[in-house]
């Protein structure tokens, strides 16, 4: 009996593994999820570095300029006149 059983396992084995360990990895994830305590957020990763840079550099006094920060591009050239 334990040589057919020896037999099966290796043969099979490599077909076996993979579903058995998803399920295990599934079941602990969600268990996990389920009993350990919520993480504190961190608040300064909870935005990119781009937007606490641009929020940053407009509360900033000396650029309170709206054109520095955002220039009016759309006003280089005029629009062509109806003939």
């Amino acid at each position: 009996m334990w040589p057919i059983l020896y037999a099966f396992g290796t043969k099979f084995s490599r077909y076996l593994v993979l579903p058995v360990a998803a399920v295990i990895g599934t079941a602990g994830y969600y268990l996990e999820r389920k009993f350990v305590p919520k993480r504190p957020t961190i608040e300064y990763l909870e935005s990119s570095i781009q937007d606490q840079r641009a929020k940053r550099q407009s509360d900033s006094p000396d650029l309170k300029i709206k054109d520095i920060i955002s220039p009016n591009t759309l006003n280089i050239l005029k629009p062509a006149e109806d003939k």
